[in-house]
């Protein structure tokens, strides 16, 4: 492998032509491995990073550890450096760290190498997919295959001039600075959506008066009636297909399981405004982030591990959307086979749920429609822009002899 990729190298070399002021430079003459190694229990620092507080494609640490909480020597890092998940390197975690502190032995910690690389430039290098590939190319091992030094450091690799480095990091951190902003915005309107979800499924809409009940306090004009007082469960319309048969039935009506559409089929048995509510899976855990129910409309298809669900004449059904949406529905789940989750339909019709009156129903589920959808604009325009920062990188990035430096 390591022949057969120098070979390539030298062809790359040969054949191409670097941009005006770039050069190759071997990986170990811009940046050090740090590999001090010390005892947990023997350090005064406060943090620990795994590799599961790193986030795929993201130079931001947001979670840590203690050393308390592990044993095993570890590797020690500065502010500045980079914490590179060496391991499984497809997942590419790269962490730029805040403080000092020690992190996994499956991590690597590189430093850059001042006189040679610009600091500010060194992290979106690592991102780049002119690093990743020769990276993951090196790679050794099957199930979980690891990067060493040893290897990475001979690696050739094509570098801009530093006044140029210095002119793509300032784009880029300008790029990566406007990312966390919208990260910070779309962690807000979760944060304003969640908590507007709570107060009217709980409080209703100007209310002074309130009743104890087996939900807790609620307004004196809301009624409490279980799922099968008050809603149809329509179970009989679903059908398992496997997926031989749904390759022969391709068509335009979605087939839905129970977190979102798996095929679209040339038939469909359901019809009108729905509820779907997972039967079983390990996603009823999950509820404060992922969403317990779907609202689906018009013509489709449901399998058999999702139970369908109707508003009555009580209750709307975009009602029963909303509030059974980041429901903790734990308490009413059964273990199965192999520990499995399980809602039945003979448990579900025994959950109790408010019930307010027709207008103030209306009025809630406006409101909380419009929750959701400030929401998803947060969450759109974030992943917008992270499309938009990861082609940006990958342009000035790779090599490109027709790209002046004005256009930096």
């Amino acid at each position: 492998m390591a022949n057969s990729t120098a070979q390539s190298e030298a062809a790359t070399r040969n054949n191409g032509k670097l941009p005006s002021g770039w050069s190759y430079c071997r990986f170990e003459e811009f940046a050090q491995n740090v590999a001090e190694r010390v005892d947990p229990l023997d350090t005064d620092v406060k943090v620990y990073i795994g590799l599961e507080h790193l986030d795929c494609e993201s130079l931001k640490i947001r979670r840590w550890g203690s050393p308390d909480d592990v044993i095993g020597q570890k590797l020690k890092f500065a502010v500045g450096d980079l914490i590179f998940g060496r391991r499984r390197a497809y997942q590419r975690k790269l962490g730029l760290a805040e403080t000092d502190g020690i992190c996994s032995a499956h991590a690597m910690v590189i430093r850059a190498k001042v006189d040679v690389i610009d600091s500010e430039f060194l992290p979106f290098f690592i991102q780049s997919d002119v690093f990743m590939e020769r990276a993951l190319s090196i790679s050794v091992g099957s199930l979980s295959p690891t990067i060493n030094w040893k290897t990475l450091r001979h690696q050739e690799f094509p570098l801009p001039s530093r006044d140029e480095q210095r002119r793509i990091a300032k784009a880029l951190w300008l790029s990566e600075d406007y990312t966390r902003k919208l990260e910070a915005t779309c962690e807000a309107a979760r944060i304003a959506r969640n908590t507007c979800h709570r107060h009217f499924l709980r409080n209703g809409t100007g209310h002074s008066d309130f009743q104890t009940t087996p939900l807790g306090k609620i307004p004196s004009s809301w009624k409490v009636e279980s799922l099968g007082e008050c809603c149809e469960i329509a179970n009989r319309l679903r059908k398992p297909i496997n997926a031989a048969t749904r390759a022969e039935m391709q068509g335009p009506y979605p087939y839905h399981g129970p977190t979102g559409v798996l095929d679209h089929l040339n038939e469909y048995r359901v019809e009108g405004e729905y509820v779907l509510l997972g039967e079983d899976g390990d996603h009823f855990l999950k509820y404060n982030d992922w969403n317990m129910t779907q609202f689906v409309s018009g013509r489709f298809n449901v399998n058999n591990h999702a139970h369908i669900i109707k508003g009555g004449d009580d209750v709307y059904t975009k009602w029963v959307f909303h509030y059974f949406k980041h429901r903790n529905i734990k308490p009413y789940l059964a273990r199965q086979g192999a520990g499995r989750l399980k809602l039945k339909k003979a448990t579900l019709e025994k959950i109790p749920l408010p019930v307010p009156p027709h207008d103030e129903q209306e009025i809630i589920i406006r409101l909380l429609d419009e929750c959701d959808a400030a929401h998803m604009d947060a969450v759109h325009q974030l992943e917008t822009q992270r499309l938009l920062h990861s082609a940006l990188r990958e342009a000035l990035l790779t090599p490109d002899p027709e790209r002046g430096a004005e256009c930096v």
